[in-house]
């Protein structure tokens, strides 16, 4: 753990410890005390905010006197328990140091992601054509190859191969990493790959592109038109899903150019000799 994140760590265990021990500073309106567990005292407003996160988890009496004390006797049990763990160091090991880092990521993460998808969210829109575009693949189904290859002059040389595909093919069964043949429709791929295989016509063949450290070609074999209603009753549904779309390309783009930015040097003779288990 770097210095950094232990100074990060360590603000958070304190503040716990505060939460634990009750030495947290409260408003002046907030003097009532309600429970005395040895030197922590609980207010109203604590039993109160712990009383909300925990009741929905509960099975309580339908009798409010009877649920309070019910709940306050399991707000003291923990706290003595806290106590109880404190004494003993707990919350200096090292498996609750790292359990509190990782919290404190993902719920960093979990902040960042929300705030930056509602900002990119805001300059986000579906046109009208957009929405009978995305009709249009809908309305299709397409039998296709999807010929997925390690070797890039490969793919280029079958994405040429109009009329012996097949043959051409079957030359390059040692860089063939992945090959399947079976009707797609609206929404079955990824948004660039389904692009593709939508441009394609019955008996077309794609350009060879990348796919994931491969390359791949798609061959078009037979298409079917469906009959799905019209596009005044479609286009409410259209619009959501592209706009949700249109949002998580937003923010894959985002964390792709921070990503670019960011100065990484990894030591790879280390990674080699580095053993996960």
């Amino acid at each position: 753990m770097s210095i950094s994140m232990d100074k990060r760590v360590t603000t958070i265990i304190i503040i716990l410890l505060f939460f634990a021990s009750g030495c947290e500073k409260r408003p002046a309106k907030d003097k009532q005390i309600l429970a005395k567990v040895n030197n922590y005292e609980m207010t109203v407003s604590d039993f109160q905010d712990e009383a909300r996160l925990t009741r929905s988890n509960k099975s309580l009496s339908l009798d409010e006197n009877k649920a309070k004390a019910q709940l306050l006797k399991d707000l003291i049990n923990r706290k003595i328990l806290i106590q109880e763990a404190l004494k003993l160091n707990f919350d200096k090991d090292k498996t609750f140091m790292q359990e509190i880092e990782r919290y404190w990521e993902q719920a960093l993460l979990k902040l960042l992601f929300k705030n930056k998808s509602e900002e990119l969210s805001r300059s986000i829109r579906v046109d009208d054509s957009e929405v009978r575009q995305a009709f249009g693949k809908m309305r299709k189904k397409l039998f296709a190859q999807f010929v997925v290859l390690g070797d890039k002059s490969a793919a280029q040389k079958l994405s040429q191969a109009t009329s012996n595909f097949e043959e051409t093919k079957d030359s390059f069964k040692d860089f063939i990493a992945q090959e399947t043949t079976e009707w797609w429709g609206w929404g079955d791929l990824p948004k660039g790959i389904e692009d593709i295989l939508f441009s394609l016509k019955p008996g077309q063949i794609s350009q060879a592109f990348a796919y994931a450290d491969n390359w791949a070609v798609v061959r078009v074999l037979k298409e079917e038109i469906l009959e799905i209603g019209p596009i005044e009753k479609m286009t409410p549904y259209i619009r959501e899903d592209l706009l949700k779309q249109k949002k998580t390309e937003a923010l894959d783009n985002w964390i792709d150019s921070v990503t670019k930015k960011a100065k990484v040097k990894i030591n790879q003779q280390l990674l080699k000799e580095t053993k996960i288990e």
